[in-house]
């Protein structure tokens, strides 16, 4: 969507079609730059269905491309795609094929059939691109965001706090991301119960969508057992999915991401945008490092403890970030311009 805003529609139109979770859609918004959207429930997610909207959007679209971001059984579309002559451009997200062993082995069937029916292969990061790709080429375009929303803001820090009861004095260490085994929330539980017996000044506060699925709702349910059992109820805030997220960076001062994998981690870099002090997972690409401000720690359970120090020695924001994110390969006009070569527009590089 970061980019779909600003391409040249006049050269590029956009369709987007998703399986459906009932939130985020956007689908007002693409209605109105011109775009259509086409939705499968969540709970028909299986292959004949795929196939079944799939030819039939095709069918009655007339397609130059098909842009695939995600590693999931919609990768039987492409081999579609291409017998129809559309061309299809592959996009590595993710630093591991998932977190379930067998999905792992079903995506690394289909990356095959990627590789035989991709006409552009692309990654958001380096290792995205080695991940997925293994030793075949592929253009690096990293992700876009409207750095601009991200910038700090001390009436968005005061509206914020204030709706979460949150004192001017105490400390808020923020993390943005679904809640999911994937982000690795009980390891920031564990260090911030840590933290607190030495400063008990500190909030946890983790904005996310909620109870996707079932694997994700065990998952949610392990972590409020352990914040019941280790009196972290009054301290750990779930503020489930929000609209307005780029206001909940400047509430924050410090943000951690304790992933065991990304691509790309976009709210790395709306937290860098925002000048947070970041302490990430040391699975996270070292491409996201733009201001300088941020560490990389291992996230084994000897390491707790490294997390909590570091937490207590440095919440440093810093002022010029955007001056950072205007000099990097994260600027807009770079983004989309490698966006619109991809389509033909231009020539990579430029």
């Amino acid at each position: 969507m970061s980019v779909y805003r600003k391409i040249d529609k006049s050269k590029v139109q956009f369709d987007f079609l998703a399986t459906d979770y009932g939130f985020d859609n956007y689908y007002d918004e693409i209605k109105k730059l011109g775009g259509h959207v086409f939705l499968l429930p969540h709970k028909n997610l299986n292959q004949r269905n795929i196939v079944s909207i799939f030819k039939n959007v095709i069918h009655n679209g007339n397609y130059d491309y098909l842009h695939y971001h995600a590693l999931s059984k919609w990768g039987i579309c492409v081999p579609i795609a291409n017998k129809k002559g559309i061309k299809t451009i592959i996009h590595s997200h993710a630093t591991k094929l998932s977190s379930n062993t067998i999905k792992s082995v079903r995506n690394r069937i289909y990356y095959w059939i990627f590789l035989r029916h991709s006409y552009k292969r692309v990654a958001i990061s380096p290792e995205a691109g080695k991940k997925l790709f293994l030793s075949k080429e592929y253009i690096y375009i990293p992700n876009m965001v409207n750095f601009d929303r991200f910038k700090f803001d001390e009436k968005n820090r005061r509206n914020i706090r204030e709706q979460y009861s949150i004192s001017k004095r105490t400390i808020v260490i923020g993390m943005v991301g679904r809640v999911s085994k994937q982000k690795n929330i009980l390891f920031a539980l564990k260090a911030f119960n840590y933290l607190i017996q030495r400063n008990d000044n500190y909030r946890l506060m983790i904005v996310g969508q909620k109870n996707v699925d079932n694997i994700d709702r065990n998952y949610y349910l392990k972590l409020l057992k352990y914040i019941e059992n280790h009196n972290l109820s009054n301290r750990v805030i779930f503020t489930d999915m929000v609209l307005n997220v780029n206001e909940y960076y400047s509430a924050f001062d410090v943000f951690w991401m304790t992933s065991f994998f990304e691509g790309m981690p976009t709210s790395a870099i709306e937290a860098q945008a925002n000048g947070l002090s970041l302490i990430l997972s040391d699975r996270i690409s070292r491409s996201t490092n733009i201001t300088n401000n941020l560490k990389f720690l291992s996230i084994h359970n000897k390491d707790i403890e490294r997390w909590s120090q570091i937490t207590l020695q440095d919440t440093r924001r810093i002022t010029n970030s955007m001056e950072f994110i205007r000099r990097s390969d994260f600027n807009t006009k770079h983004v989309i311009s490698e966006w619109m070569s991809l389509y033909g527009f231009g020539s990579l590089g430029d």
